[in-house]
């Protein structure tokens, strides 16, 4: 295996999991405000705001949700990293390499 078979594989894992640790919690998080949204208090709420104000409301929540659930996968993981595991879908980190390194 080359020096560039090796740094393309290097680069294509390294995306793969930045994609799966931003997958994961985006997919959870949206997960968990439809889940809320189905809460009758907050269903009520959500139909008395206007339309527009609704969906960017929806979106900042989901965001924060989003947000939360990382940092809290981050925050257990250093504690115990089976759990960022199964919270992130790995463990690891990616490390991206400088233009330097890459040549």
């Amino acid at each position: 295996m080359t020096t560039t078979e090796l740094a393309i594989g290097d680069t294509i894992r390294t995306r793969a999991l930045a994609y799966v640790r931003t997958g994961v919690p985006a997919l959870i998080g949206a997960l968990l405000t439809w889940l809320a949204s189905r809460i009758p208090a907050v269903f009520d709420f959500l139909a008395a705001v206007d339309p527009e104000w609704r969906t960017l409301l929806y979106s900042l929540v989901t965001a924060l949700v989003i947000l939360a659930y990382y940092a809290l996968a981050r925050w257990l993981g250093k504690r115990w990293p089976k759990i960022e595991t199964l919270m992130l879908g790995s463990s690891k980190t990616p490390v991206y390499a400088t233009a330097k390194h890459a040549e």
